[in-house]
């Protein structure tokens, strides 16, 4: 069983599953296709997304006929309700003078917060890329201190450095995942033997 462990076809059988494994986790937090997240294509229209949360009523998160009642449904009191209210007041001046003077935001991407029904959700951090991971080389092996391949050790993904290390490209949807998947696939020829470049 051992041997086994150390053979080629364990190690290609592992990166395979490495790399479906995370195909499966990204699509199911996501909610997307792997294909359209790869791409960075948005493939639901507007109007497809509003009967979306129309039909899925609660499931989308709390919803109000008014801004007020969505606001005592988030759970806003005190000074964070009236704060709340003033930034969508804030919000919909910005959209009637069509001049985001706040953030700089194009007149073309502001849309009015007057139609009921309101939706709101509550969101919390997420990694989207690490900037400064472990150091890799072209082959996707991790390096040392000494910017050497260590054996063995391969790293893929946003565990990985080097790629975003002085930038990340904002404007190139899709360029991580793509990364990733390209280096997940040359790591597991590497392993087994099959990409000796």
């Amino acid at each position: 069983m051992r041997d086994f462990f150390k053979s080629r076809s364990f190690k290609v059988l592992a990166g395979v599953v490495l790399v479906l494994l995370g195909v499966v986790l990204f699509t199911a937090a996501t909610g997307r296709s792997f294909l359209s997240s790869l791409m960075g294509f948005v493939t639901t229209p507007v109007q497809q997304i509003s009967s979306q949360a129309a039909g899925a009523a609660g499931a989308v998160g709390p919803s109000g006929k008014t801004i007020e009642e969505l606001a005592d449904k988030l759970g806003f009191t005190g000074d964070a309700k009236e704060t709340f209210l003033a930034t969508v007041d804030r919000y919909n001046e910005l959209y009637d003078k069509q001049n985001d003077e706040d953030f700089g935001k194009p007149a073309y991407r502001l849309s009015a917060i007057r139609t009921a029904p309101f939706y709101g959700c509550w969101l919390g951090a997420s990694l989207l890329t690490t900037e400064q991971g472990i150091a890799i080389n072209e082959k996707g092996q991790a390096l040392d201190n000494n910017n050497q391949p260590m054996e063995g050790l391969y790293i893929t993904g946003d565990m990985s450095g080097s790629f975003f290390a002085n930038n990340y490209p904002c404007l190139m949807a899709g360029v991580a995942m793509g990364r990733t998947l390209t280096f997940a696939m040359k790591a597991v020829k590497q392993m087994a033997g099959l990409d000796n470049a």
